[in-house]
């Protein structure tokens, strides 16, 4: 469906005169502010590769190396502008937002180039005569040289950032790694726990962007937490798939860390199970517990009995679905903690 809308509105645009692109542009920039945006990331992600390799290789068949071989020094100079300024302006925002001199450096440097977007832009503006064609050569040149440094632009960002804030890259020492609990993803949900482990004293360290680096970062982000030290890991990304790779991933390589995932629905809590996570907190289940809670209440029963019901039903639910998640890899673990679920159900429903 998001492709389809995409092709839609690009032959949409074209109707009317304008560029496809501009079209493409417009509903991508609508698909990402919907609520299936996380989906749809995961659905593209094997043509992401290859749409935008096709579109490199048409801005670079675009270029006129003759033009290039005889203005490269006007070229040179406007990339070398356009960087500065990006450079300066990003670098200046991020520092009044408050974010560390490291922080703002990096980013600055890393977001220096100029984007895809420009090139879009570029065509647009010629195409509608707002500049000229030979402006637009000139400019669409220099933002496709700028591309082609964005790795080594990367590569000073780390460099620069290292040498503003020596302290960036120290690793916290055993005993505070032992301690602490990591939280991957810190929306409200993970904001919520990290308010509960501070009310009680407890250290964690939250991991919110780019959480997909984890799983394709060949290990240096999850050697730096050092989970196989935390006391425990919390996974409360709103991201079913990257939930469940994520926590069978962890489980492979550190069996004995407890690991409490956020799952959308019981059938997703049954895939975390599989996948080896502890405790797997179905977010229908629980507000629906709490409904009742409030409803029983409400209509006037006593409290006590009220919840005592109610933590019998969670038990009675979180044994279901552990033995409809029982692990493949550890039979024996599932049918275990199934046991110990239901035999805690007296003790939690007052029975």
């Amino acid at each position: 469906v998001s492709l389809l809308v995409v092709i839609l509105a690009s032959l949409a645009t074209e109707s009317v005169g304008l560029s496809p692109l501009i079209g493409g542009l417009i509903a991508g920039v609508m698909i990402a502010e919907t609520d299936y945006v996380s989906e749809v990331e995961l659905v593209t992600a094997p043509l992401r590769g290859l749409a935008l390799g096709v579109f490199l290789i048409t801005v670079g068949m675009s270029i006129d190396l003759f033009d290039l071989l005889s203005n490269w020094t006007q070229l040179l100079g406007a990339l070398a502008l356009v960087l500065f300024a990006k450079v300066m302006v990003t670098g200046a925002l991020l520092r009044l937002a408050g974010s560390r001199p490291a922080v703002a450096t990096e980013t600055g440097l890393l977001m220096a180039s100029p984007s895809e977007t420009t090139l879009i832009l570029l065509g647009a503006a010629a195409a509608a005569g707002t500049i000229d064609a030979a402006s637009a050569s000139f400019w669409q040149t220099v933002t496709a040289l700028g591309l082609t440094v964005t790795p080594v632009l990367a590569a000073a960002g780390r460099w620069a950032a290292r040498r503003v804030d020596r302290d960036a890259a120290e690793v916290p020492d055993e005993v505070d790694a032992a301690e602490r609990t990591i939280i991957f993803g810190f929306g409200r949900v993970g904001q919520m726990i990290a308010d509960m482990l501070t009310l009680h004293n407890r250290p964690y360290l939250a991991v919110e962007s780019d959480i997909d680096a984890v799983l394709a970062a060949r290990g240096e982000l999850i050697e730096r937490l050092k989970l196989g030290h935390a006391a425990a890991l919390v996974l409360t990304m709103d991201v079913p798939v990257l939930t469940v790779k994520l926590a069978r991933r962890v489980r492979g390589r550190w069996p004995e860390l407890t690991i409490v995932a956020r799952a959308r629905d019981t059938s997703h809590a049954a895939e975390l199970y599989r996948a080896g996570v502890t405790d797997a907190v179905p977010e229908t289940l629980e507000s629906s517990l709490q409904l009742s809670e409030a409803v029983l209440v409400d209509i006037g029963l006593a409290m006590g009995p009220v919840i005592a019901s109610i933590h019998e039903k969670r038990s009675e639910m979180r044994a279901e679905i552990m033995a409809e998640g029982e692990l493949a890899h550890e039979p024996s673990l599932g049918r275990r903690r199934v046991r110990d679920s239901v035999k805690s159900s007296p003790e939690r429903g007052g029975i």
